[in-house]
């Protein structure tokens, strides 16, 4: 805002702002406009800082931060511990940890009020231990590497804490690379997302909440791109999720990956409003042996891509230029370099063939370089245009269910194959058999009856998820 003019700027997502009544805007530097606690204006003419406060500020201490460099810069390197340090008050990157870095630790290390991202770990055998991260304006941390050719990186983070995010920013972690695990850590009102990753594992975290800002979203969020393959997403505790719309979500492109062994529970306030695991345009993915509370349904396949056009001519989102967007993205990602494509076939043959068309109609157009200018030009033919739009052979099976309202799956869409089976359905908590729901002990007991209608169901380890001091046993 400058004087008594609004200067628009870009919208912070690529689908621009949802309007609905309740949701949150902001106004930058408006003096008439304070009137929350922490809110400020810089005069900058004057060289005079105004801050609304609640508290009295006389005696306190405001810090300026000018500083416009990574605080700590790892690069080169190997064996190294990082231990005990507090990164604070820049307007970069707490830490960064370099690609050509190997076996560097960071331990016992608090990051907190960063601009930049808390820390950005590539590297190899590198990661967090015990580290507490709180209202950094970007990511809180990146654990990541590059995906080619396929060899593993075995990045880690453990046992560390995310929470305070920034108020505009939701996302505690970026996970990426081949072979990262991501274990034990406490995620509170925030979410981790996957950047280019193969085979990594998310295992035994708690999260709380999720997301306080984005409806189009979960605590988990996988999607995007066809470079988030062979992931497992297993024992995780996901609760008290009130504000995103999904539990776990495999987004656009989303291929091949495991989601099992993961209990998922919306508030009770929230009882009805969510979908435990979402498949939006997600391939050959397989979810199997979760537990869900109170959520909408169980698990949603549909087939919503706002990259390409919909059946009979309709177009949505972007038309046809989304469209072939959408296309030069799938053929940039699907088949890594450095790999045997005939051997990679083999394992994602869902990719070859999506490949091959998005390959041909890309051909096509760049032979009709007006092609934009009619959507009629290059129309896809159905049976391509199901093939890309379509949920094709996910699996959804031995899957509980509790108190769920609707328990179907969306059928609307030709093309869609699917596997159910063994998925069991409760109306209340008391007939499944928890050891003691009130309490929030998820375990299931030896009588339970789950057992009984689905003898394939695997007993879940609840009481191993969560940081390792909050572990609710000794086992």
């Amino acid at each position: 805002k400058d004087g008594r003019n609004i200067m628009e700027s870009d919208t912070y997502s690529a689908y621009g702002a949802m309007e609905k009544a309740g949701n949150n805007m902001y106004f930058y530097n408006a003096i008439e406009d304070l009137d929350a606690n922490r809110e400020y204006y810089m005069d900058y003419e004057n060289g005079l800082l105004y801050v609304y406060s609640d508290t009295a500020m006389q005696g306190k201490e405001i810090l300026l931060s000018s500083s416009a460099t990574t605080l700590l810069d790892i690069a080169a390197s190997s064996n190294v511990v990082i231990n005990g340090i507090r990164f604070t008050k820049t307007m970069e990157t707490g830490v960064t940890v370099r690609g050509d870095a190997e076996r560097v630790i960071v331990q016992n290390c608090t990051f907190s009020d960063i601009k930049g991202s808390g820390i950005a770990v590539s590297g190899r055998y590198c990661g967090l231990l015990k580290c507490d991260f709180s209202n950094t304006t970007n990511t809180m941390a990146t654990v990541t590497s590059a995906i080619e050719p396929m060899i593993g990186t075995y990045n880690f983070v453990q046992n560390c804490y995310f929470h305070n995010p920034n108020e505009l920013h939701h996302i505690a972690l970026k996970i990426g690379g081949v072979g990262t695990v991501v274990s034990h850590n406490l995620f509170s009102d925030s979410t981790v997302n996957y950047t280019a990753s193969f085979e990594t594992v998310l295992e035994y975290n708690e999260f709380s909440r999720g997301s306080q800002i984005t409806l189009d979203s979960g605590p988990i969020y996988l999607g995007s791109a066809a470079n988030r393959k062979a992931n497992h997403i297993r024992y995780n505790y996901l609760h008290d999720i009130n504000v995103s719309r999904y539990g776990i979500y495999l987004d656009d492109m989303a291929t091949g990956n495991y989601v099992y062994g993961n209990i998922i529970h919306y508030a009770e306030e929230n009882s009805g409003q969510g979908k435990c695991v979402n498949l939006h345009s997600a391939n050959a993915n397989v979810v199997y042996n979760n537990i869900g509370i109170n959520a909408e349904t169980a698990g949603v396949l549909n087939n919503k891509n706002y990259y390409v056009s919909s059946i009979n001519g309709k177009k949505t989102g972007a038309g046809d230029l989304g469209r072939y967007r959408w296309e030069v993205l799938t053929q940039d990602h699907l088949i890594p370099g450095g790999v045997d494509p005939t051997q990679y076939a083999l394992r994602f043959p869902i990719d070859s063939k999506t490949s091959e068309i998005a390959a041909r109609h890309i051909a096509d157009r760049a032979m009709s370089p007006g092609w934009f200018a009619d959507s009629d030009k290059n129309s896809i033919a159905d049976a391509d245009e199901i093939f890309l739009r379509s949920n094709f052979f996910n699996v959804y099976r031995d899957n509980v269910m509790v108190n769920c309202g609707n328990n179907g799956y969306d059928l609307a869409d030709p093309g869609r194959t699917r596997m159910e089976e063994r998925n069991v359905y409760y109306k209340t908590a008391e007939e499944i058999g928890f050891v003691d729901y009130e309490n929030r002990d998820f375990n299931l007991r030896d009588d339970s009856v789950v057992f009984k209608d689905n003898d394939q169901f695997t007993r879940i380890p609840f009481d191993r998820m969560g940081r390792l001091e909050d572990l609710k046993s000794e086992n």
